[in-house]
């Protein structure tokens, strides 16, 4: 089986929110972002992605509710990265 880390569910009030999501995101195998229409939008998911990347995380970014192509604020640093839609 696989661990699945979700921010919506796995991070509670009070948590420390960086080192969460380094712990997640150092642990992964594979880095998958579910990549909306705002995401991108806050310094929080630039992060995550740079991160991924820095750890030379495989990444397999899901495309929802979009039209094919990433937001612009992510689309520099996912631009060579192959989506599933």
């Amino acid at each position: 089986g696989y661990t699945v880390f979700v921010g919506e569910t796995d991070l509670e009030g009070g948590d420390n929110w960086p080192l969460k999501l380094t712990y997640a995101i150092n642990d992964c195998k594979c880095f998958i972002p579910v990549i909306t229409p705002t995401y991108g939008k806050t310094p929080w998911t630039l992060k995550e992605i740079q991160l991924a990347q820095n750890l030379n995380r495989p990444m397999l970014p899901i495309l929802l509710q979009t039209e094919k192509k990433y937001p612009l604020e992510v689309m520099i640093h996912l631009t060579a990265t192959q989506w599933i839609d």
